[in-house]
């Protein structure tokens, strides 16, 4: 059973939020270095970017990955939208909680994280959105709304994140790539240098997304979680 907000949100304005985030996500995914981003390194298949800004500018960790993963489109959105595989995913992810479901595009999550000590726990309210871009891409984003809609629990930070996976079938649809973009602001007295190195670390956890997905077994019992294919928005 989802807990409930303590103030109703409207989907209308949620959904205004999402498509203004959708717009810089895209951008974010077919930028380069004319742009401030920078390549890194490709790590166990991994391409990684970090976003560098000349002017010294704040980046809140934004960076990007790129991964083959040999599964069908489908399957992977199927695995991207249940947040609470960010637990399996993510050892730092301790909790994930549904909030509030709108249909099959559209859900809200608490995330909760346990950081090294001393950094007190972090939490997230996001918004998931579902969505195709065209027939072949298919894009699983989120974005923290605003601190009034949920009471921050007892002894956590309540931190902001924005970021999301696109999702691109090949032609015969039997493999997919995805690319990550991923940013946060995980809030509190922290220097910048530990928040980038919490947050940018996360285009390098694709490679346990595609080792868990290309090893799934439907028939045998999983502690991972796939959204139901009656569930998945249509075009």
């Amino acid at each position: 059973m989802a807990a409930k907000l303590s103030v109703d949100i409207d989907k209308s304005s949620l959904t205004s939020l999402l498509e203004n985030c959708t717009e810089k996500f895209l951008k974010y995914t077919k930028a380069t270095e004319a742009d401030g981003w920078k390549y890194v390194e490709t790590a166990e298949g991994v391409e990684v970017w970090k976003y560098t800004p000349t002017d010294g500018s704040p980046t809140n960790g934004l960076s990007r990955g790129r991964v083959s993963v040999n599964v069908p489109a489908e399957l992977a959105w199927r695995y991207a939208i249940d947040a609470r595989n960010n637990m399996a995913m993510d050892s730092h992810c301790t909790g994930v909680e549904l909030l509030q479901e709108f249909g099959p595009e559209l859900y809200i999550y608490r995330v909760s994280y346990t950081l090294p000590w001393p950094i007190a726990p972090r939490e997230l309210i996001v918004a998931y959105k579902c969505t195709f871009i065209d027939p072949k891409t298919r894009l699983t984003m989120y974005t923290s709304i605003p601190d009034d809609f949920v009471p921050v629990t007892p002894g956590s930070v309540r931190s902001a994140t924005f970021g999301g996976t696109l999702n691109i079938s090949n032609e015969a649809n039997t493999s997919c790539e995805l690319i990550t973009v991923s940013s946060g602001d995980l809030k509190g007295y922290l220097p910048t240098y530990l928040i980038n190195a919490i947050i940018t670390r996360r285009p390098y956890l694709l490679s346990n997304v595609r080792d868990l997905l290309e090893s799934h077994d439907p028939n045998v019992s999983s502690k991972y979680f796939f959204i139901e294919e009656a569930k998945l928005p249509k075009l």
